[in-house]
């Protein structure tokens, strides 16, 4: 059985709604719509608004087969039929306040409408002026009205009744043959006259101007209205006079096109040009022109300058008219001949009701938030044998594409290739007229469409060998096609929705033929088309074509100059690091409270490369290092222009398994990524890197974005496939286990992490907040200043309240009140901290400086993995809690309170990832009970206050002593006589003073210990001695007698000391002051020599009296002195350094020896 049997077109149903021969009540089937009540409303708003610059002539705009003729028709009968005609229909009207005006309106004026449609055989103004005049008197005829204003056939008819002319119109039949044609007498002219014939009218008018007889028209087109108008209202016919004229657009294509515009634009500034009669009311003559282009858009604006241009819209209201969907559904419902309605609806149950598939289309074209969707579904289901899908490209093709001889309501009446066609189809032959219809009754005008041509070019070179495939495949080649065509109007004019049904996308083409074709025969044709290059599907699996003006040759040479480069996959990836490489650590990431440094490897990689690479790329031992291993697959061009193909996965599995046994790898867990990125979307991916890199060069911007930003997509999809539905093989250790890539978080979890981080805190109950990379003093704050238990739970709060997770194991308590450690189970990773940081002090406590921060840096490897958060910062904390007051720093001495406490472990987290922090703080050393004696000791004899640890005290001591008695420490030894025992003390105490913190050792400190058990009285009784007295100057003193010089020289030598010793009088040593109180010595006997020869006899420095000179010496006291020099030499004949300084000062000092050292030397 076939369709036609069941169903069919209705005999009296017209493809075209024609306004001029609108008759009877035909116009009153129009279903009001949105867009109709809009214009309608700005129409009466036009007759009504009391701004009379706002009563403008209209321009509606509206392809052909959108209803626009019909609605003309509505507007002219409500506007002009009597109010009681019009009445039933104002209600069907669905604006209220609409219905009021119109009905506000009508009850007091009226319009008489003119209406006019195409060309009229116009080629000027003469003819646009004799059509308007016939066209008005004939509506004015068919009513049965009669006016004074005439014509100018009315003028010429009187003017032929003059019988002293008859000889002229017989003369001028007789010879103009053109005339001749149209009538052989003078009552034959008249008849035509009568009968409102043009183009007689311009005969008979050009040979009366030619016989000198003068012009027969009595006005100018615009007065002429405007008098018919005045005359209209004046008998009470009608209020205003409107003409209206369909399909104009024709008018503003021949070549007086702008001289017709301007006549137009002065009729129409007749509708809010102010009346002389009224001055709250206009000359009352409007215009609505039709036309399938908005004004700007046509050839005659064009040619207008700028200023014309605004002149031309501004004497216009423009408004737009599309045929609504749920209107042409009403239609076309209404124009189907229902045969056999019972066997139709079994069909309609069969094929549509119980198909979801096809019953979702019905719900996807109609908005369920319409008033009236449920009413628009029926219709859509009532026009079966049209798929939904069908019927919705049908209407949106029909109202934005379509011509006068190609609308939707044309297919219907189509026996070719149109809805007759199909319905001579059998009924089990085909369940739905389906797409590829629309794309044929339309394809035509598709084709006169310069705009459509790089896809009409695409149906010609590839619709002979998509057809051999089969019909089906030419349907879904035919159906994307149009697509593309409705897509590219869509996204010039339409909103989002229509984009989004019209988009070419795979799920449109599936939706298009659902329930006809299964879904994998769709996605098989795709493919197809896709594959064999005749479209191409983009990474949004879109088949757009693409009107690119871009060199297909230089795409090519840019594509193979980018496959050497494109081997390794994992590098294309990272180029989209975000969208890429970010997904993929967030799905291996889920869950895992650790940070995790996922890296990109090509798994086609050579082994010894791949083992540097991935050493390298891992840069920490505290983050879960995954590799994830990617594939290209098999790429047949690039593995011919390398001669070489990527490695089998099992290969790469079998050499990474034996690869994660090894020490170096061990702890990195390998994620062998199953989906490869593929031949075709590898292509793909290269096709559009070419396209940008040529849309670059060119400046082509567009294009260069669309390449840029499909190559991301096409590795994006890729990445999609892996995170939704990719397998992988987990590897570590020499163990392998395949999973759902988007599950290898939860295996890494719940087998390997324990493996690498046993003591690493990572199955604390603590949320993955907790875990955030960041330095917490504020935690290590908690565990340091907690007094007890208690004191830290109370002040933890928040994300902080991750360090009392540390407290206890399970249900195991581990801490007691006083936060000291109960347990010694060192499977537990705190237990196990607390034992480490033991073992480390237990190892250094006989060294003079620990570099904590190295001593601890294997806690930021496997086992244990420390990094800058809340837990790990907490637990050194509390694992450092036991050594407050027992350390100090190693450079300042400084005891290790829990303040300074909290900035060594801060400064360490700190260090561990950044070397470049040195902090000497974490430089520390064991505190003992040797030290803290002396140090109390030391306080205590020389009256020091708030010092604490060795080195504050000894810098006190210094500055003390040497404020006090401007001296260095071992001058005490001189303050009195002392055995020799109590000097070496003193010269030990010396040392103590200028001793750096590091170089003091454990055996020194009890050595001073035991040297103040001996001598605590006898120093403690010099230090009262020396107070504000200068105990240097015994020293001194002492030296000068020893050289036999006056004691008054005292100040000499202690300025030469200031000039020749360097640094603070406390750290001279006193070999230094010795010898450089000999110097002084040497150079001062010289100067005196040099000075006595100088000298004459008799005088002042003669006799002796050499200013600050020393007494006469004999020459036993310069032997005396000769033999101290020698066995000074003798003591410091190893030291070549020392003689060597002290050879170089004679030289500098004394000219008269260097003879005698030259020859000794």
């Amino acid at each position: 059985m076939k369709y036609s049997e069941i169903i069919g077109v209705g005999k009296h149903f017209k493809s075209a709604f024609d306004v001029v021969s609108d008759r009877g009540e035909a116009w009153k089937a129009f279903i009001s719509n949105e867009r109709f009540e809009y214009n309608l409303s700005q129409i009466i708003t036009s007759f009504t608004s009391p701004s009379l610059d706002k009563r403008k002539s209209i321009w509606i705009q509206g392809t052909y087969g959108t209803g626009k003729s019909h609605s003309l028709s509505v507007i002219k009968h409500l506007l002009s039929d009597d109010f009681e005609t019009i009445a039933d229909y104002i209600p069907k009207l669905k604006r209220s306040q609409l219905r009021g005006s119109i009905t506000s309106f009508r009850k007091n004026k009226r319009v008489f409408p003119i209406v006019l449609k195409g060309v009229h055989a116009i080629t000027d103004v003469a003819d646009l002026t004799y059509t308007i005049q016939h066209q008005v008197a004939k509506a004015l005829n068919d009513k049965a009205i009669q006016i004074s204003t005439k014509t100018d056939f009315d003028s010429l008819l009187q003017i032929m009744q003059n019988e002293s002319l008859d000889s002229f119109f017989s003369g001028i039949i007789e010879k103009n043959v053109e005339l001749r044609s149209y009538a052989t007498n003078k009552s034959q002219l008249i008849r035509a006259l009568k009968n409102y014939d043009i183009g007689v009218l311009r005969l008979v008018s050009d040979e009366m101007k030619a016989a000198g007889l003068g012009s027969f028209r009595t006005h100018n087109i615009v007065d002429w209205r405007a008098e018919v108008r005045r005359e209209l209202k004046r008998q009470g016919i009608a209020d205003y006079l409107l003409i209206i004229w369909d399909e104009f657009t024709n008018l503003l294509e021949i070549p007086a096109r702008r001289s017709i515009l301007n006549v137009m634009q002065d009729i129409a500034e007749l509708s809010y040009s102010e009346s002389e009669d009224d001055p709250f009311d206009t000359l009352g003559v409007y215009l609505i022109l039709v036309t399938h282009k908005r004004l700007e858009a046509t050839e005659t604006y064009k040619e207008l300058k700028e200023d014309e241009r605004n002149m031309a819209q501004a004497r216009f209201t423009e408004l737009d008219y599309g045929m609504q969907p749920t209107t042409t559904f009403h239609i076309l419902s209404g124009a189907l001949n229902r045969k056999q309605p019972k066997l139709l609806d079994e069909l309609i149950q069969k094929n549509l009701m119980n198909a979801p598939s096809v019953r979702m289309i019905v719900d996807q074209i109609v908005d369920s938030d319409a008033v009236n969707a449920s009413e628009i579904k029926e219709k859509v289901i009532s026009l079966y044998p049209f798929h939904p899908y069908t019927s919705y490209l049908a209407t949106f093709v029909s109202r934005v594409i379509g011509e006068a001889e190609r609308s939707i309501f044309e297919f219907l009446n189509d026996e070719e290739k149109g809805f007759k066609k199909f319905i001579e189809t059998d009924i089990d032959e085909k369940k739905f007229l389906t797409a590829d219809y629309v794309w044929d009754f339309f394809y035509e005008t598709f084709e006169k469409n310069a705009t459509f041509g790089f896809i009409i070019n695409r149906f010609k070179l590839s619709s002979a060998s998509v057809a051999s495939q089969s019909e089906e495949y030419s349907a879904v080649f035919k159906t994307i096609l149009l697509l593309n065509i409705l897509y590219r109007v869509a996204t010039t004019d339409g909103d989002v929705s229509e984009k989004s049904m019209v988009n070419p996308s795979t799920k449109n083409i599936i939706a298009a033929f659902s329930g006809v074709l299964n879904e994998n025969e769709v996605l098989t044709i795709l493919d197809y088309l896709d594959e064999k290059q005749i479209l191409h599907r983009n990474p949004d699996g879109i088949f757009e074509i693409s009107s690119s003006a871009l060199p297909s040759k230089k795409i090519l040479e840019a594509k193979k100059n980018l496959y050497p480069n494109k081997e390794d996959v994992s590098k294309i990836v990272e180029e989209y690091s975000i969208k890429c490489v970010g997904e993929l650590r967030k799905i291996l990431s889920r869950g895992i409270s650790r940070e995790l440094d996922a890296q990109m490897f090509w798994g086609g990689e050579k082994e010894y490369l791949l083992r540097d690479k991935i050493l390298a790329k891992f840069k920490t031992g505290y983050t879960l290092n995954v590799a994830v291993m990617l594939y290209r697959g098999q790429t047949p061009i690039l593995d011919s222009i390398l001669g070489r193909s990527e490695v089998s996965q099992i290969a790469s599995k079998d050499m990474l398994l034996n690869l994660s046994k090894e020490e170096e790898f061990r702890n990195i867990i390998f994620v062998l990524v199953n989906t490869e990125l593929g031949n075709r979307r590898f292509e793909a991916y290269l096709d559009s890197l070419a396209q940008e890199s040529v849309a670059r060069v060119l400046q082509m911007n567009e294009e260069r974005i669309e390449g840029e930003q499909n190559a991301e997509k096409w590795i994006a999809q890729w990445i999609d496939d892996i995170k939704n539905s990719g397998m992988a093989d987990i590897l570590f250790r020499g163990d392998a286990i395949r999973v759902p890539f988007s599950q290898c978080s939860k295996y890494m979890k719940g087998s390997y992490i324990r493996a690498i981080f046993r003591y690493g805190l990572d199955f604390l109950p603590a949320a993955d907040t907790e875990w955030n990379h960041q330095t917490s003093k504020k935690a290590v704050e908690l565990v340091l200043y907690a007094d007890s238990k208690d004191e830290l739970e109370k002040n933890a709060t928040g994300n902080d309240k991750a360090v009392c997770r540390l407290l206890s194991d399970g249900s195991e308590i581990l801490f007691n009140d006083r936060l000291e450690l109960i347990s010694s189970d060192e499977r537990i990773p705190i237990v196990k901290l607390f034992q480490e940081v033991k073992r480390v002090f237990e190892k250094n406590k006989n060294e003079s400086s620990i570099n904590l921060a190295e001593e601890f840096r294997y806690l930021t490897q496997p086992e244990y993995g420390y990094y800058r958060n809340r837990l790990f910062m907490g637990a050194l904390a509390l694992a450092m809690r036991p050594y407050i007051d027992r350390l100090y720093t190693s450079g300042s001495g400084q005891r290790v309170d829990k303040i300074l406490m909290r900035e060594i472990v801060v400064s360490i987290f700190v260090y561990w990832e950044d070397s470049k922090k040195f902090n000497d703080r974490f430089v520390v050393r064991m505190s003992t009970e040797e030290e803290r004696a002396l140090t109390n000791k030391l306080n205590v004899i020389f009256g020091i206050t708030n010092q604490d640890g060795l080195l504050n005290t000894k810098w006190a001591i210094r500055t003390k002593f040497q404020k006090q008695s401007q001296s260095p420490l071992w001058s005490l030894k001189y303050v009195g006589d002392h055995q020799d025992a109590y000097k070496a003390f003193i010269d030990k105490m010396f040392k103590f003073s200028n001793s750096t913190d590091e170089s003091i050792q454990k055996s020194f400190i009890i050595e001073l210990l035991e040297g103040f058990k001996t001598f605590d009285i006898e120093l403690t009784s010099d230090l009262a001695r020396v107070e504000d007295v200068r105990c240097l100057d015994n020293y001194i003193l002492r030296e000068l007698e020893e050289l036999h010089e006056p004691a008054g020289s005292l100040e000499l030598v202690k300025a030469y000391l200031d000039d020749h010793l360097s640094g603070e009088i406390a750290f001279w040593e006193e070999e230094d002051v010795h010898e450089k109180i000999l110097m002084w010595k040497i150079h001062n006997q010289e100067h005196r020599g040099q000075t006595e020869e100088n000298t004459p006899a008799g005088s002042e420095q003669s006799a002796g009296t050499y200013a600050n000179a020393p007494a006469a010496q004999n020459p036993a006291t310069v032997e005396d002195l000769q033999e101290r020099v020698r066995q000074k030499i003798k003591h410091n004949r190893e030291d070549s350094a020392k003689l060597y300084q002290i050879l170089m000062l004679l030289v500098d000092r004394h000219s008269n020896i260097l003879e005698d050292i030259e020859n000794f030397l």
